[in-house]
């Protein structure tokens, strides 16, 4: 496929390019983990040029011209401002490699600081790659867009490749996962006796990064939940959540996927609440963190105590849904940029009804 669609390897300007939409099947760059990547480039490794190579990146749809574009900034909002945009141009797309061109982007700039300490994200000039990187752009091989609509798996496949191959890349995060099993759950048609997400594996080529039973686990909370709650799934963990030192876990997506299957804005509360805490608890076996505001045997209660009745689960989802909507930032008026979620969650599971009370507001823009 590279020797018929490759256009070749070249620098390429920082400011002529964006991440791809297929990127990581559909999640935009993380902030979080640019930073940590540029923060360790500009302050003690330099840029080293056998670490990356060269990455990958995909012409622009001709049907679609600013795909790449639009998608890079979305992203780039749901993280208030921790990246630089790109221009709405007919850019190439990267699938490979994004963290480190975005990361290069943002600091190219000069006017933005690092998450982890306010410090100024700026380049080290004194190092010549550095230099000659900020001027003239990265090293990235540019496929044809026609690739992609011949040899769909291909690209994916040489994606997870270049990928796991990254000693910093995130091949998959769980938002990624979760992404992928959301958008195929609803087309994917699984043949006789074949469970849902074997038949996205198979069909989408997902790798082996996760075991079945986190797949499985994945593959019904994805299944459970509408555009909404994705979309406010994936604005609160682009914003909080570093993917190399956090995680959600099987067991949380596993609990709430049990809860009644009628209520999507109570199962997505509970997730919300556990990415924005700073109450963890640690997964010994991956050295990450998980949330634990609200516990999985909690959670597991829900399922399990019938006297909280049906009225009151409508009351939680419809209230959670009132106020989901009602501060949208199209609604929100005269509030900063980082005006942000502030959910509580209350379990007592020591008395004969489970008292759930969950207040939200979302981050308005």
């Amino acid at each position: 496929m590279l020797k018929t669609y490759s256009k070749g390897v070249t620098r390429r300007p920082l400011e002529k390019m964006a991440c791809s939409f297929l990127n990581r099947r559909g999640v935009g760059v993380f902030a979080r983990h640019a930073h940590d990547i540029y923060k360790r480039i500009a302050t003690k490794e330099g840029l080293a040029v056998w670490r990356y190579n060269r990455g990958l990146m995909l012409s622009p749809n001709p049907d679609k011209p600013f795909e790449n574009a639009d998608f890079t900034n979305e992203y780039v909002a749901r993280q208030r401002g921790l990246l630089a945009p790109v221009t709405r141009e007919h850019h190439p797309g990267a699938f490979s490699k994004t963290h480190l061109w975005h990361s290069h982007l943002t600091a190219k700039q000069g006017s933005f600081v690092y998450y982890m300490d306010q410090s100024p994200m700026v380049p080290n000039y004194g190092c010549p790659e550095t230099a000659i990187t900020m001027e003239h752009g990265l090293f990235f091989e540019e496929i044809a867009y026609e690739a992609y609509i011949k040899h769909p798996k291909a690209i994916d496949f040489l994606m997870d490749g270049e990928n796991a191959d990254a000693s910093q890349a995130l091949c998959e995060t769980e938002l990624s996962l979760i992404q992928c099993y959301f958008d195929s759950c609803r087309i994917v048609v699984p043949a006789p006796g074949v469970e849902l997400w074997k038949a996205i594996d198979e069909e989408k080529g997902i790798g082996s990064t996760w075991t079945e039973s986190y797949k499985k686990a994945v593959c019904d909370f994805a299944s459970l939940i509408g555009p909404s709650q994705m979309k406010v799934l994936v604005e609160s963990y682009q914003y909080y959540i570093n993917p190399k030192v956090m995680r959600l876990g099987k067991d949380q997506l596993k609990a709430v996927a049990r809860m009644p299957s009628q209520y999507p804005w109570c199962k997505i509360a509970i997730v919300v609440a556990n990415i924005i805490t700073t109450t963890f608890v640690e997964d010994k076996l991956t050295s990450t963190y998980r949330g634990n505001a609200v516990a999985d045997n909690a959670v597991l209660a829900l399922k399990t105590i019938k006297s909280l009745g049906e009225a009151t689960w409508e009351l939680f989802e419809k209230s959670i849904d009132a106020v989901m909507k009602h501060y949208v930032p199209t609604e929100v008026k005269g509030l900063d940029s980082h005006t942000s979620l502030n959910p509580s969650c209350m379990f007592v599971s020591n008395k004969p009804t489970l008292s759930l009370i969950i207040c939200m507001t979302f981050l308005t823009a």
